[in-house]
């Protein structure tokens, strides 16, 4: 079984947390083989989740604090639920089926093990393009079961991301070591993965922090081949280890994420 995850922040906004939380679930139920219906990128990627797995569902359509919000994802993929992968996908990150079939593949054959599927970070106008995850120079290919390839990374992004249950409990237990324990609003007591922190002067992210709080024993991983898109801009994964030979193809791709890509 999948838990996956997603932060529909803009939908509570602009609708309100119960009717964003209503429209959600709404797209959440559409057979998007047969409808044209404009729906959140990552209700695409839980459409074809589940035409494979068993998945439960975890959504939060109303907090503005990202890493409280993932923090109470994470807690609830251990506690809440029995299921092997946690799949996190923020609102606006896409993927096809082949590229997640990757980044499933990918925590199936290794423990402890997170894995990353990167894509372009938003920018503001003028600023160079830049890909979600940090890379360890020369980085070793790694092959993934079914033609997937991954390579090390050292941090990135959290918008699109799969771990297996060891990863997440060896984060926990180095949380707890870490007195990263916090009490919620209703009483819960949850560990705290992505606090946010400053390191060397430098603000660190939720997504940052989490990546530097892991055990050097879990492997972080981020795919090398498939696509991405984020916020409608395409990724060839292909872009991490190949660099700019690839850009003339990432401006000329199609993604359809509710069938097979064309070869």
């Amino acid at each position: 079984m999948i838990f996956f995850s997603t932060h529909c922040w803009q939908l509570g906004h602009e609708l309100g947390v119960d009717e964003g939380l209503a429209e959600f679930t709404r797209q959440a139920n559409l057979d998007l083989r047969h409808t044209n219906e404009d729906v959140l990128p990552c209700v695409k990627v839980l459409f074809m989740l589940r035409q494979s797995f068993p998945v439960q569902v975890w959504v939060d359509p109303g907090s503005s604090r990202i890493a409280e919000s993932r923090c109470r994802a994470f807690h609830d993929f251990l506690h809440s639920s029995q299921c092997h992968t946690w799949v996190t996908c923020d609102d606006d990150v896409e993927c096809d089926l082949t590229t997640l079939s990757y980044l499933l593949s990918a925590v199936d054959v290794r423990e402890p093990v997170i894995c990353s599927a990167p894509y372009w970070c938003r920018l503001t106008k003028g600023q160079e393009p830049r890909i979600s995850v940090q890379l360890p120079r020369s980085p070793l290919v790694v092959p993934i079961p079914g033609g997937g390839q991954m390579v090390r990374m050292l941090r990135g992004g959290f918008g699109l991301v799969a771990m297996n249950r060891a990863a997440a409990i060896a984060v926990q237990e180095g949380c707890k070591i870490a007195q990263l324990d916090y009490t919620d609003t209703h009483g819960v007591t949850r560990t705290a993965p992505f606090l946010e922190t400053i390191v060397d002067r430098f603000w660190r992210g939720e997504d940052i922090a989490f990546f530097e709080r892991m055990p050097s024993f879990v492997d972080k991983m981020a795919l090398c081949k498939g696509f991405t898109r984020h916020a409608g801009q395409v990724l060839d994964l292909r872009l991490l280890v190949d660099g700019p030979a690839t850009l003339q193809e990432v401006k000329d791709a199609h993604l359809d994420t509710t069938r097979e890509p064309h070869a």
